[in-house]
């Protein structure tokens, strides 16, 4: 993965899973801080994703980034370490872009990710997530880096922008498309999009 570049550490995201949420489920319960990154896509596409991690996650890892160990956790995240996750989320978001051009033959832009960390019970993700219904993607990977961290990290895409994507790969219109269908080929694509984004990365270190 584009962390493995980052950190130096074997990372290893597990099988995605897929659910039909909406916003209340989404933010009714999570009452404690979350780093939420919000993307756009300038080119190629027209749609909006979110990546929410656990802060806790965010200091292990940006700890790592910036020399330490992972262990150095009981810290106030300052501009510092926002900036340094920022990056690495950058990158991430650079390789999933790539990645995605490559599927589809066509050239796709992201804007620079947009963080922040907020409680998502008191976060309108409507302002950040444009969408048709208040139905959502929900997409939990199991994160897992070497002798540090077992985690989960999120990713929120509106309904209708998945169901966009999803018409482009299958040839079909995006409202003949089913949510079980949306839920099966999203977790088809994410494996397909792994494996384009770790070639990505073999071929610049090579």
């Amino acid at each position: 993965t584009a962390l493995f570049s980052i950190l130096g550490r074997k990372v290893v995201i597990t099988t995605p899973k897929v659910n039909i949420t909406n916003y209340n489920e989404l933010t009714a319960k999570r009452k404690v801080p979350y780093f939420v990154v919000s993307v756009d896509y300038t080119d190629g596409f027209h749609g909006s994703s979110i990546f929410v991690l656990q802060l806790q996650d965010v200091k292990v890892i940006t700890d790592i980034m910036m020399g330490g160990d992972g262990t150095n956790t009981e810290v106030e995240m300052d501009e510092l370490h926002i900036s340094a996750v920022s990056e690495a989320m950058n990158q991430m978001m650079g390789a999933m872009s790539t990645s995605m051009a490559t599927m589809f033959d066509r050239v796709v832009n992201i804007s620079p990710p947009k963080t922040k960390i907020v409680k998502l019970s008191d976060y309108d993700m409507k302002e950040v997530v444009e969408n048709d219904t208040d139905e959502l993607i929900r997409i939990d990977f199991a994160l897992h880096i070497e002798g540090i961290l077992e985690s989960t990290i999120m990713q929120i895409i509106p309904l209708n922008f998945a169901k966009s994507l999803l018409g482009e790969v299958l040839g079909t219109k995006a409202d003949e498309l089913s949510e079980q269908t949306v839920i099966e080929q999203e977790v088809q694509d994410k494996y397909i999009q792994e494996d384009k984004i770790l070639e990505n990365l073999n071929k610049k270190n090579s």
